[in-house]
């Protein structure tokens, strides 16, 4: 695949690691949720083309699972009709 997209997404996740710093020392964190979200996501994405860090894809995806379920816990409350309990 082509080298180029990697890098791309790579600029992607740093850019997003930027914008979540920011925030962060800004005082608003409840606001920088999508940006760490999408920088896991993304870094989860960009290692994959680098073959000395490709076993961490997983790992970080679990990651982004995580923030994304810490900072919007209501769309876990019901999996396949499940609902968590309260």
């Amino acid at each position: 695949m082509n080298r180029g997209i990697y890098k791309l997404v790579s600029g992607v996740s740093i850019i997003a690691l930027a914008v979540t710093l920011i925030i962060i020392f800004t005082g608003d964190i409840c606001q920088a949720g999508p940006f760490l979200i999408t920088f896991f996501f993304c870094l989860a994405y960009a290692v994959r083309g680098y073959s000395l860090f490709k076993g961490l894809s997983f790992t970080i995806s679990i990651l982004a699972v995580v923030a994304t379920a810490l900072y919007y816990p209501y769309l876990f409350d019901e999996i396949n009709g499940f609902e968590r309990p309260h």
